[in-house]
């Protein structure tokens, strides 16, 4: 019996759940230098299945591994072509950042298999337009759950000094994921050529 599958072309996978880590107590951008590299792995995970490739590279820089693994054991470059978060850049940032395009997850796909599994489903389906984030009004202005805006709230109450600060960058950075459009088609596209590219320098073919 085929997969059920959703409008992005994801079949059901153990690892398309994010983390439940809360992101305002990982992200704030003063502590990630003092993180331990278990933790930076923990965070690039994060920042994976947001699918933010300027994200993902400056975890990298703080010393993430590219070639880490989810708690499942799904290498990140598998990851990063699952869900519906996803973006070309993530993929490109890992690659450039060692990530071997032939490791396999407990499926014993790669990343391109994934990839072209997902794009299969597309075929014969004419093109939908983009998705907007839900975090948007009308008239483009931020709108944030009250959960959200309560974590908010609680950041500042108990860091008076840096509380601010933080909230601002995080509702910059908030204000950017909610600008994205979603077009899980496209970016599977753009990914197509980086992990063959990728595979291509290694001298080897998929299953090879």
């Amino acid at each position: 019996m085929p997969a059920n599958h959703d409008s992005s072309g994801n079949e059901p996978h153990p690892d398309d759940q994010a983390p439940d880590d809360n992101d305002l107590a990982w992200d704030e951008p003063s502590s990630i230098g003092r993180m331990p590299k278990s933790a930076l792995n923990r965070l690039l995970h994060i920042r994976i299945c947001k699918g933010d490739g300027e994200q993902v590279r400056e975890i990298l820089e703080f010393g993430a591994d590219a070639t880490g693994q989810t708690k499942r054991g799904t290498p990140f470059i598998v990851r990063a072509t699952r869900g519906n978060l996803i973006h070309h850049t993530v993929v490109a940032a890992l690659l450039a950042n060692g990530a071997d395009p032939f490791s396999q997850d407990a499926l014993g796909r790669t990343a391109i298999d994934h990839v072209q599994r997902r794009l299969a489903m597309f075929e014969g389906k004419p093109r939908r337009k983009p998705r907007q984030s839900g975090s948007l009004d009308e008239h483009g202005n931020l709108k944030l759950p009250p959960w959200e805006l309560e974590h908010l709230q609680q950041h500042l109450a108990e860091n008076p000094e840096t509380g601010q600060a933080f909230v601002d960058e995080y509702m910059r950075a908030r204000r950017k994921a909610a600008a994205r459009t979603f077009d899980s088609r496209a970016e599977l596209e753009k990914m197509v050529p980086l992990l063959e590219r990728a595979m291509a320098r290694n001298n080897r073919s998929p299953g090879g």
